[in-house]
């Protein structure tokens, strides 16, 4: 060998390197000379090479310099014997090659160490940097310490661990909150020694709060192993590295000061490259920052190099050593976080969430240290947060945030943020089939900003507006609700915002067509057809002169051929979705919204049984496909298995059980994977599932699966809750149609009693669920039931017509020249479950 062999120990995700050191030099200690040199510094280098002279007998009187010199000469003669150095905490690059000055020799500690052939250096360090120049490729990676093997470590420190039931209990949950550091462990342990404190008692007291944690961690040990008379900590050892750091980098020390205020797993790239520093725009000094934050070991990288993750205990380091007196970089990352997190519309309560889960657990962290003192800008981030996770299925969770936001009054007045928090929360009520809450949120909405009708000309304040009247229009639109004398109140509104934005922008712009959109449902929902046909007609007209506006064509022409189906007029109907479907081939993107309205086009031919449905269908099936290899990130995965669900719901429909139930079997299992057991379209699709398998007769599977949907919508949302009353509903029919009518029964009282409960006698929904039951009730013939369930299926309608709006005749029939379609009659003598329980009665009238 022509020169001492170097190997370098490099840390990668924990402490764990000088442990396998301390072992390695024990296992050498009567086959060579040790000699364990510490080079955090110059002054603990020099220490540990004097007491190596010691040992050689060099002259007393060398110092400085000469003696690091002449103590690297006699490691490399023969004298010295066969021996092994361990070089530790070799983290210094600046103290081990520092900058070449013009006036003074270089003298970086990396001179001292020795060459030849007599010994063997093994280095320790966290800078990928020094590891790479001092050992060239001769790196080993040191990767985390298994459970067992920590645990191993922390019995050999402290024998006496684990003495009591407690004790065993407490054990590996402060193994897990200690993240298996092996630094931690041997400081738990000579704390515990030292204090007398057993396990349980000790994980008790790291539990209390985050400052004794810190104050745990901070405790000074000595390792009787290494031979070290200095105290350590676990905190003061990473204290050392950021100080360091702030030397060699500025901008990585101030990327740290940032990562203290986010969570410290998936810390997505684009938080610290857009983070406004000076210098992070540049890519050559960005990646030379994180460059040195990953030479050091504090940080690491995903595969695909677009996240980064500390460890829990350099987090809780990095808030200790950096103090932000005046809260500057905590107001920074919240500003960061509000520029990238934001739920953005393109129509009426069209949205756009792609890309903003990674975001979600930096916003979370943010607002839970905000959550004593908010400001007005976590308050817009809590309002924002509870508007994305309505978006993706999580609605009780996200109504709690929206309201946080809108009572804790920091939001402005009439401002884009607030209003769009009180639009979220109308919805999330509506999800829950709140209704009558939802509306009164709609409403002061209206009223709050119904001046900008008159004062202002803030578009976006035009689109919010619009949105919750649509928002109204489709809570009015629902089978048995009181809504004569809301349509009224709403019917001067729309005339005005029509009014207004025509004279504002013109009768070609879109906001003007939107509103004469809005005011066309109005009419329709108060059965003035001739009106809604007028209006739908002139909104296609119009919408068909804007360039790239194929979506809102394609929705009128949906609402224009539901008009004329109204009205029975049947072909005139199906001309209409003929020229729909030439409007969907013009539609090339493939995105979340294009998918909606292909569903739409498909549901709208499927109830008048056209063949064209099939081929929109599959079109949509495509697009879903495309739009999931697409869903890189899980962005978009709530979104995408919902429709899953629906498309099944039209092959249901459309009576191609094979292709339904391939779809919901293939959406559950992914959705289970994706979201898990108890998401909100996880238990829906199940639901749907659990109706075609009773449908087909396959009644021992289908109460499986209806089971399952039941208690886990109960587990979720409690038994009186809508989507519960619903599948407990669903599980009585099925027992019904197993012949098990005293389970029927006991089923069906419960569920009307929960209804009348939760809902009211007269609510929709009430009435719906005592036509449903009185319908099988009939069906099976069954006797003895109580009273409650008596109500028969002609009182039910006769409360759902005295509940409809005060309305015109209905339209004459069709003349004899327009056949009465094939798919009044299919519709007629089709009762199947999920018709019964699921579909909306406006959608077969």
């Amino acid at each position: 060998m022509t020169s001492t062999r170097r190997y370098c120990q490099l840390l990668t995700t924990e402490i764990r390197k000088t442990q396998i050191a301390v072992e390695y030099a024990y296992s050498l200690k009567n086959k060579c000379a040790v000699f364990w040199v510490h080079a955090a510094n110059y002054t603990r280098f020099n220490h540990d090479y004097r007491e190596i002279a010691k040992i050689a007998q060099l002259h007393e009187h060398l110092d400085g310099e000469d003696l690091l010199f002449e103590t690297r000469r006699w490691l490399e003669s023969p004298r010295s014997g066969p021996w092994i150095m361990i070089l530790d905490n070799a983290d210094n690059l600046l103290e081990m090659f520092p900058p070449v000055s013009k006036d003074k020799k270089h003298t970086g500690l990396s001179n001292f160490l020795p060459q030849g052939s007599k010994g063997t250096i093994l280095i320790i360090t966290r800078d990928r940097i020094v590891a790479s120049r001092l050992a060239n490729m001769d790196i080993l990676e040191v990767k985390a310490m298994e459970p067992r093997e920590a645990g191993a470590l922390f019995l050999r420190y402290a024998p006496d661990a684990i003495s009591s039931s407690e004790d065993e209990v407490a054990f590996p949950q402060l193994l897990e909150a200690l993240k298996f550091l092996p630094l931690a462990i041997v400081g738990a342990a000579a704390f515990m020694r030292e204090n007398c404190v057993s396990s349980s008692e000790y994980f008790e007291l790291y539990s209390k709060s985050k400052q004794t944690q810190n104050e745990l961690l901070c405790s000074e040990f000595n390792d009787f192993r290494r031979g070290s008379e200095v105290p350590e900590a676990v905190l003061t050892t990473y204290f050392t590295l950021f100080e360091r750091l702030q030397r060699q980098c500025p901008m990585a020390a101030d990327f740290l000061r940032l990562i203290a205020y986010f969570d410290w797993n998936d810390i997505p790239k684009n938080l610290l490259s857009s983070s406004g520093l000076e210098g992070a725009e540049n890519p050559v000094q960005f990646t030379k920052a994180i460059g040195t934050l990953l030479s050091f070991s504090l940080m690491t990288r995903s595969v695909d190099g677009l996240t980064y993750r500390v460890h829990r205990l350099v987090h809780m380091s990095i808030e200790s050593f950096f103090p932000d007196e005046n809260g500057k970089w905590k107001s920074r990352a919240v500003e960061i976080l509000l520029d990238k997190f934001c739920v953005s519309k393109r129509g009426l309560l069209d949205v756009e969430v792609t890309g903003l889960a990674m975001y979600l657990p930096h916003v979370l962290v943010i607002i839970k240290t905000h959550s004593d003192m908010p400001t007005p800008a976590t308050a817009a981030l809590s309002g924002r947060l509870g508007s994305y996770l309505c978006q993706i299925g999580y609605i009780e969770e996200g109504e709690a945030y929206l309201r946080n936001y809108i009572s804790s009054g920091l939001g402005i007045p009439r401002s884009k943020e607030l209003l769009s928090a009180c639009q979220y929360l109308g919805h999330a009520l509506e999800t829950r089939e709140q209704d009558k809450e939802a509306t009164k949120v709609y409403f002061d909405i209206i009223e709050d900003y119904e001046s900008l009708l008159e004062l202002s000309v803030d578009h976006h304040g035009h689109k919010i507006i619009a949105a919750v009247i649509d928002r109204l229009l489709k809570i009015y639109g629902k089978p048995f609700t009181q809504h004569t004398f809301a349509l009224v109140r709403l019917q001067p509104i729309c005339l005005r915002m029509v009014k207004f934005n025509i004279e504002l922008y013109g009768r070609d712009h879109l906001l003007a067509i939107i509103n004469i959109i809005l005011l066309a449902k109005l009419h329709r929902l108060q059965r003035n057809y001739n009106a809604a046909n007028d209006l739908y007609d002139w909104a296609v007209t119009k919408a068909k002169d804007i360039p790239d506006c194929h979506f809102y064509v394609l929705n009128c022409l949906i609402k224009l051929a539901k008009v004329n189906r109204l009205q029975g007029r049947y072909i005139q109907a199906q001309r209409v979705l003929d020229e729909a479907v030439e409007v969907s081939k013009r539609i090339r993107v493939n995105d979340g919204l294009a998918l909606r309205y292909f569903i739409r086009l498909a549901r709208a031919l499927a109830i008048l049984l056209s063949e064209q449905a099939e081929v929109i269908l599959q079109r949509a099936v495509e697009m879903l496909e495309a739009l999931q290899k697409q869903d890189v990130d899980g962005s978009t995965t709530e979104m995408l298995y919902g429709r899953l669900e629906q498309i099944g719901k039209l092959y249901s429909m459309m009576n191609q059980p094979g292709k339904a139930s391939q779809l919901y079997s293939r959406a559950v299992a992914r959705t289970e994977q994706a979201l898990g057991e108890s998401h909100l379209i996880t238990l829906g699709t199940l639901s749907s599932l659990g109706c075609l398998l009773m449908e087909q007769g396959a009644y021992t599977e289908a109460e499986v699966v209806v089971l399952r949907a039941q208690k886990g919508f109960e587990n979720n949302f409690g038994p009186e809750s809508s989507f519960t009353l619903k599948r407990t509903l669903l599980l009585g029919i099925l027992f019904s149609c197993q012949g098990r009518h005293a389970e029927a029964k006991s089923i069906y009282e419960r569920v009307l009693e929960g209804y009348k409960k939760t809902y009211g006698v007269e609510h929709r929904a009430t009435l719906k669920a005592h036509a449903v039951v009185d319908h099988f009730l009939s069906v099976h013939n069954t006797e003895g039931m109580s009273v409650d369930l008596k109500t028969t299926f002609n009182d039910a309608v006769s409360q759902y017509k005295r509940l409809r709006p005060c309305t015109p005749p209905p339209p004459p029939p069709p003349s004899p020249s327009t056949p009465r379609p094939q798919y009044r009659e299919y519709w007629e003598h089709r009762n199947d479950i999920y018709c019964m329980l699921f579909l909306e009665d406006e959608d077969v009238d």
